[in-house]
């Protein structure tokens, strides 16, 4: 076990606050490359994958994968409304949303669903 140096790695560089993290991923939405990985916005916000991925854990109550894939699901709603996309195909409008196909999509998708509707219960 490290102890102490936790608390040490989050130095002023590398403490995120939810509101900076937030307005980073709206406003460059990382997330629309499918083969995002964590260590692609570590390096971007300052910190490391360690940090990152305890702070969306007690942030959000998820792991980095599930909140992406919570961000793209967000996003495919969002296009399907955009009159501007009303012409193109469910797999394109999912793939602009950052999914690398359609059953990664449903996959997730059905995942999601599940979970909310477990909640209602």
């Amino acid at each position: 076990g490290e102890t102490g140096t936790a608390e040490h790695a989050a130095d002023s560089s590398s403490r995120l606050d939810k509101q900076h993290f937030e307005r980073y991923m709206h406003a460059e939405k990382p997330y629309l490359n499918p083969r995002l990985r964590i260590t692609d916005i570590t390096e971007v916000l300052g910190t490391n994958r360690t940090y990152l991925s305890g702070f969306i854990n007690r942030t959000y109550g998820m792991n980095f994968n599930r909140y992406i894939n919570r961000l793209r699901l967000r996003e495919v709603e969002k296009l399907r409304v955009n009159p501007d996309y009303t012409n193109i195909s469910g797999l394109e409008l999912v793939q602009k949303a950052g999914f690398a196909n359609f059953n990664a999509y449903q996959r997730i998708k059905e995942e999601e669903d599940k979970r909310s509707t477990l909640k209602l219960n």
